[in-house]
């Protein structure tokens, strides 16, 4: 038997799925205008640990470039970079999400 919710319980989860979809819009905002990201951020997303992410810098695996001191990786490539690992796409962007969000 299928429980058919009351108006109000619809009212809310309508409400909720709302906010969700604006805080959903804004991550995807954050992670599409973000051109590049730190080791700290790619060693999330890559599920690795950061001296694996330099040597991935060194063998030109990822498009890198220097801020100072601090290497920064494009995020083009380490989303190439995981496609070519086999990571779903969906989940790709999710780490990338998670990354973007760590500091």
């Amino acid at each position: 038997m299928t429980k058919v919710p009351s108006y109000e319980d619809f009212a809310d989860a309508l409400k909720r799925l709302e906010v969700l979809e604006r805080e959903n819009e804004y991550l995807r905002t954050v992670v599409t205008d973000l051109q590049w990201l730190t080791v700290a951020q790619v060693a999330k997303a890559c599920r690795c640990s950061q001296r694996t992410v330099t040597r991935l810098i060194d063998s030109n695996k990822l498009v890198n470039r220097k801020e100072g001191s601090k290497s920064l990786c494009n995020i083009s490539s380490v989303r190439s970079y995981l496609l070519g690992k086999k990571v779903d796409e969906q989940e790709i962007n999710y780490r990338l999400m998670g990354a973007c969000l760590h500091r």
